[in-house]
């Protein structure tokens, strides 16, 4: 058996990481869902849900930005001193910016939502205020996960956000009983926390931390570099909070679940497929390598996403049906069926953009990718501007399609010229 195939991952394999990667994410879709069927969409689920756009964001950069540095390194090395090094530094970190963004709540929450006032505005400052904690474990998760990620631990890691995500769903109702809205605010900290202690303990036994500063700071400058870029890109849910917020009352939290249920099915590809390929391409040692991992990769992913799309078109708006109850009425649930139908356009040239931006950072272009991301976001944010008076929330969601589109179109076209006279896209060679 070849070094390749001994790294590419089972069939078996993917199942197990694949059925994890669904019960992490889906047991807090579900979560979140109960919780709306609930309260209703209106401004309680407004505040929760713009409660965590900074902190989504926040730690949505940081995860991003570490795994994709750091996945690569722990692939090709793995000290578990340095390591131990990296998950005290990377939490001490997130620690101080959770501290920060909740203690200086109360002077961006009204320039960040500004139609938001009144009781809801208070309910928004208590929201942001509480959700903001969920930062501080965020840099350890990620760490850790790089590091079991890198070794090819997937289902490992999978597993951890398994049980914090299996713990929210059922805390779900509890939450709510004991506290209404706060109740529930509160469990998005707690839910990290959980993740945090559960990655913890999947490291081994912790050793005295060592890592030599030239390292860290090699390490450092690149999360750095990627995470500037990453945010000027990954600030989308705030633009789109501050469109929405004078919207009426229910609006934020409907394009919210819409986005959240396009994420939940990227986030499942990045966990079965995108994140295996990319260790795949960093240990090969084949010429065509990272070729036949990225081709492998979309083979494995594009079907399944448009199967996906197409059930959707036909059968979407009766399973939405069937699953509305408590609070939500129709109206409600024939909206967030036609978002979900154009954002699932997103979904398609997304999930593709992902992986090729994936291969792009791993092979060192993470610079050139982050300025075609750039890019797209202020031509999205110019169209988003333009589509909202015409077309309401819908304009917002037609605006992330172009953005995924964009970024797909020139992602292909850098990564094909990169891979030249060879040619990336090219039949692979027998």
């Amino acid at each position: 058996m070849s070094a390749t195939d001994a790294d590419r991952p089972s069939t078996r394999h993917r199942v197990a990481t694949g059925v994890l990667a669904f019960v992490a994410l889906g047991t807090v879709a579900i979560g979140q869902w109960l919780a709306l069927a609930r309260l209703g969409a209106g401004e309680a689920t407004d505040a929760w849900m713009a409660g965590q756009v900074v902190p989504v964001v926040i730690s949505a950069v940081v995860v991003s930005s570490i795994l994709h540095t750091l996945i690569p390194v722990f692939a090709r090395r793995h000290v578990p001193a340095e390591t131990w090094g990296l998950l005290w530094v990377s939490g001490g970190f997130t620690c101080l910016l959770s501290a920060a963004l909740a203690l200086t709540a109360r002077w961006w929450v009204p320039a960040l939502i500004p139609g938001m006032a009144g009781a809801s505005g208070d309910l928004l400052l208590l929201a942001c205020q509480i959700q903001a904690l969920s930062v501080a474990p965020t840099g350890f998760i990620a760490v850790g996960t790089a590091a079991l990620q890198g070794r090819g631990r997937f289902a490992a890691a999978d597993g951890a956000a398994a049980v914090a995500g299996l713990g929210f769903m059922l805390a779900v109702g509890p939450a709510l009983a004991a506290g209404g809205v706060v109740g529930l605010m509160l469990l998005w900290p707690s839910r990290a926390v959980v993740h945090a202690i559960a990655i913890g303990a999947l490291q081994g036994p912790p050793v005295r931390p060592a890592i030599a500063k030239r390292r860290l700071r090699l390490v450092a400058a690149r999360i750095r570099a990627l995470a500037r870029a990453r945010f000027i890109v990954k600030v989308d849910p705030m633009v789109d909070a501050w469109l929405v917020s004078w919207a009426p009352a229910g609006s934020l939290t409907l394009l919210s679940i819409g986005h959240r249920g396009v994420n939940l099915v990227v986030l499942l590809v990045n966990r079965m497929i995108s994140r295996p390929a990319l260790r795949e391409a960093v240990v090969s040692r084949r010429p065509h390598g990272p070729a036949r991992a990225l081709r492998r990769a979309l083979g494995l992913a594009m079907p399944v996403v448009l199967a996906g799309y197409g059930v959707h078109l036909v059968l979407g708006r009766q399973i939405l049906a069937l699953l509305a109850f408590g609070n939500l009425s129709p109206e409600s649930v024939l909206s967030l069926w036609r978002l979900l139908s154009i954002l699932g356009l997103a979904l398609i040239a997304g999930t593709a953009a992902e992986m090729y931006q994936m291969m792009l950072i791993g092979q060192g272009d993470a610079h050139p990718a982050a300025r075609i991301a750039r890019r797209g976001f202020l031509l999205a944010i110019l169209a988003k501007a333009a589509l909202l008076p015409l077309l309401g929330v819908y304009g917002l969601a037609w605006g992330a399609v172009l953005y995924k589109a964009h970024n797909l179109l020139f992602y292909a076209r850098l990564l094909n010229q990169r891979s030249r006279p060879n040619g990336l896209m090219a039949p692979s060679p027998s």
